[in-house]
């Protein structure tokens, strides 16, 4: 492997182990083991929202014990291993508009693999997710459409967050969409929801 774990690149197999005649038979329960070293990680793991193999405490299910080719001592590319389980995916994309992240696999570039205080695993607010790369400041009206207020009226033919307040998820999907600019519909409705003057 080009990057391999810390206790094989030292020739501790002992670490997991143990000093038993089998050595393939580990200490303990798993999630137990690798938190006894990776101890930073007990917190961050302490979140509202767990992935489920972390919350299943199988972190093999995602990392390879021994060592990788990926970082983090992943099993597979980062987009390989998410639609390992997240499958189907690749056969809704047929003609349809995809988010760029999202076509290139860089999942963990919104999604948390292993706890977050955010719905859909989300790293931040789906807000803090998708502004730094759709800059507010100097892009198109669209870009400058508010996303923190309010609809103007009582119809919500869009989604709120739990303060009745507009996301860039109210509107858009983050993956993948049959309408263009990742619209949610491609029925001028969504805008009429909020704008009925128009």
């Amino acid at each position: 492997w080009i990057r391999p774990h810390r206790p094989v690149a030292e020739g501790d197999c002992r670490v997991c182990h143990g000093d038993g005649e089998i050595p393939v038979v580990v200490q303990q329960d798993r999630t137990q083991q690798c938190r006894g070293c990776h101890r930073d990680k007990i917190e961050e793991f302490n979140k509202e929202y767990q992935h489920g193999p972390v919350g299943a405490g199988e972190c093999l299910a995602c990392h390879n014990p021994h060592g990788s080719a990926w970082g983090s001592g992943l099993r597979m590319s980062v987009e390989e291993l998410c639609t390992t389980c997240h499958e189907g995916i690749d056969a809704q994309l047929a003609g349809m508009v995809v988010h760029a992240p999202f076509a290139g696999g860089a999942c963990t570039q919104c999604h948390d693999p292993h706890a977050t205080n955010y719905a859909w695993g989300l790293s931040r607010r789906s807000n803090s997710v998708c502004l730094p790369c759709h800059s507010m400041e100097g892009g198109s009206d669209w870009h400058r459409h508010p996303v923190t207020g309010k609809p103007r009226t009582g119809r919500q033919i869009v989604e709120v967050n739990e303060r009745g307040e507009l996301e860039c998820t109210s509107c858009h999907d983050p993956h993948y969409s049959s309408a263009q600019f990742l619209l949610h519909t491609d029925n001028p409705q969504i805008c009429r929801g909020c704008h009925e003057d128009k």
